[in-house]
């Protein structure tokens, strides 16, 4: 008998280098764009992605770079997800900054805010959830981001909470363990900030390049 073949890798190869965190790879920019994950103000209040500039900018570091304050926090909580591992829906217990450090993650949210899009939970489990760049007729129902380290969704904001809604879908497609902090924002209380657009933030916002 023939020895098994090794296992299917399901993580596509990156065509690019993945960019810098964030927009904010200048050095004198001020300000810092992160993706948020909120909900539609109005039924059926369904998940979406935004890209937000935070309103506190950054400041000279006292020995070198430079800083920029997140606000209050609280207790955080350090997070081990098993390889090809899926969350199915869910909320965030409470608006929280999701930070992953090491691993691959994607965040799945509808598209629009009407019918809820299906899932073939059987597909999406087995780990053939589309990756991006790749659009499919399945793909094209959600608005879709792949978080590694260094990408601008390293740190993100995990905001829909509104328990009118089912949610958004996680999916961990690595073949290693995921390792991520979710550290609570004190009070429920959304930093400051502007909607630059809808969707994840991509890297190529500030300087006009949005």
């Amino acid at each position: 008998m023939p020895p098994p073949s090794p296992p299917l890798s399901i993580v596509t190869p990156l065509s690019e280098p993945v960019q810098p965190s964030f927009s904010s790879t200048y050095s004198n920019a001020t300000t810092l764009y992160i993706t948020a994950l909120t909900n539609h103000p109005s039924p059926p209040y369904n998940a979406r992605l935004e890209c937000w500039s935070l309103a506190n900018t950054f400041t000279t570091y006292p020995t070198v770079g430079r800083a920029l304050s997140l606000g209050n926090v609280d207790n955080a909580t350090y997070v081990v997800l098993p390889p090809r591992s899926a969350e199915g829906w869910h909320r965030p217990p409470h608006l929280m900054f999701f930070v992953l450090l090491s691993g691959l993650a994607q965040v799945f949210a509808p598209r629009t805010n009407s019918l809820m899009p299906s899932v073939d939970m059987q597909f999406y489990a087995q780990g053939l959830a589309p990756m991006r760049g790749a659009p499919t007729t399945y793909e094209r129902q959600w608005d879709v981001i792949t978080i590694a380290p260094g990408s601008p969704q390293q740190v993100l904001i995990a905001g829909d909470t509104d328990m009118r809604s089912p949610g958004h879908l996680t999916y961990y497609p690595g073949d290693g363990e995921t390792v991520a902090l979710q550290i609570p924002i004190s009070g429920g209380v959304v930093p400051e900030h502007s909607v630059v657009h809808e969707g994840g933030c991509t890297g190529d916002e500030g300087e006009g390049r949005v």
